[in-house]
């Protein structure tokens, strides 16, 4: 290599040539209302359409986005994806399916059941991904034995995606917390038992209102107990901050994927209440009478139906994507400006550390032909004794061929003469 300074060329040896690693790590921190908010910072994508003969068509996302603003501006970032999945092995499906399939192999559901195939390839999906075998389960911890352990198997899984701008690299281990309610709240009693109000419908209550308790989610211990899977990359456990801590999902650290155990997350058999998407309701307006203490009555519309029963299995298997997906987002985060999970990503920096010499006698005069009078005197010598001298403004990295590879500017001129030994360190980062 070969650097020209001012139009000066010098050689560069190798021993002047040093390389390095480091890293830099920023903190992410996403608040509550950001994925509470389905109108703004929450998008969705209806591709889903489900239905039939004497059915109501049914939309729904496969998946939804959650921004650090209002999605519709230009300047919003899309933060992470969120999506569902169930293990076709699981109790859940497999107690869902019709006996027999179709002419094309496909499993039979009815029609009280939503989008369960689904379900199923997102997960399918994860697996192949992430396990390398479509037909592979979660299990929580990663190398639980399912023998020993059954209870590790992840059949409900809730898979979050976070966007590559925000994990850069990869996201630093143990510098990953979450925190949302276990339990969906079921608030006070009201007039109004319409959609959308706070009577009793917990699928979309605010739990922070109500003084339900939140749990707290790390990868504690990911430090000590390096782990990696030879299609993932690295991976750790999470683990909830209950008295006795519990395996409650997975964070793969260089996909920037976590995949949270729903039955373990959340407590699975807390009866829920709202409407649902059913392809079953082809009425244009229904309405349910109001129970006892309750001033009005539910109203439904074509497409829902009044839904009540568990979180698991009832609710995995009676909602949509887009209902489970609301649900979790609106009811287990919060709505206020806390921080609902944080890490800390990492950036891979690698550096070419070049050092350029100027001896004594080396670099004292300048190219430029603005260093010269008309007569060929150079400027800067007044008097025959006069030292000469230049300053340096820029440096030019050149190839075996003369090619320039790289310039680098100096903060300001530096003076060169005949008593200075000069050494000007290029960083170079990629």
């Amino acid at each position: 290599m070969t650097m020209k300074i001012d139009g000066t060329y010098i050689g560069i040896d190798d021993s002047s040539i040093t390389t390095k690693k480091s890293k830099v790590r920023q903190l992410v921190d996403i608040i509550q209302s950001d994925i509470k908010s389905a109108s703004s910072t929450r998008k969705k994508y209806s591709v889903f359409v489900s239905g039939g003969t004497n059915l109501t068509p049914v939309t729904s996302s496969l998946f939804q986005t959650v921004f650090d603003q209002d999605h519709t501006l230009q300047t919003s970032n899309a933060m992470f994806d969120m999506t569902v999945g169930l293990y076709d092995k699981s109790v859940t499906y497999v107690s869902a399916a019709n006996s027999g399939t179709d002419s094309s192999g496909k499993v039979l559901f009815n029609n009280t059941t939503l989008m369960m195939r689904e379900k199923n390839d997102i997960y399918k999906q994860y697996a192949q991904v992430i396990l390398g075998d479509s037909s592979s389960m979660f299990k929580v911890p990663f190398d639980a034995n399912i023998t020993s352990t059954p209870t590790a198997q992840v059949d409900e899984a809730i898979f979050i995606n976070i966007n590559r701008l925000f994990t850069r690299d990869k996201i630093s281990k143990e510098s990953f917390a979450m925190r949302l309610y276990e339990k969906a709240a079921i608030v006070d009693v009201d007039a109004n038992y319409s959609h959308g109000s706070s009577v009793e419908q917990n699928l979309e209550a605010n739990p922070a209102t109500t003084g339900e308790s939140y749990v707290k989610i790390y990868d504690t211990g990911a430090l000590s107990s390096k782990k990696v899977s030879p299609i993932a990359g690295e991976f750790g456990t999470l683990k909830n901050d209950a008295s006795t801590p519990v395996d409650v999902g997975l964070i793969f650290y260089d996909l920037g994927i976590i995949v949270l155990d729903a039955k373990k997350v959340f407590k699975s058999n807390q009866v829920l209440r709202g409407l649902v998407s059913d392809v079953t309701n082809t009425t244009a307006s229904q309405t349910l009478a109001a129970p006892t203490g309750y001033a009005d009555g539910i109203t439904f519309t074509k497409g829902t139906s009044v839904f009540s029963g568990s979180f698991i299995p009832e609710f995995w298997r009676k909602g949509s994507i887009d209902d489970i997906i609301d649900h979790v987002c609106g009811s287990r985060f919060g709505t206020g400006n806390l921080t609902a999970f944080a890490f800390k990503n990492e950036t891979t920096i690698n550096s070419s550390l070049i050092f350029c010499r100027a001896a004594p006698s080396q670099l004292n005069f300048s190219t430029n032909p603005t260093y010269t009078d008309s007569n060929g005197k150079l400027r800067p010598i007044v008097e025959e004794d006069d030292s000469v001298f230049s300053y340096i403004t820029t440096v030019g990295l050149y190839n075996a061929s003369d090619e320039l590879l790289a310039v680098a500017k100096l903060s300001r001129p530096i003076e060169k003469n005949e008593e200075t030994d000069l050494s000007i360190r290029i960083r170079l980062d990629y």
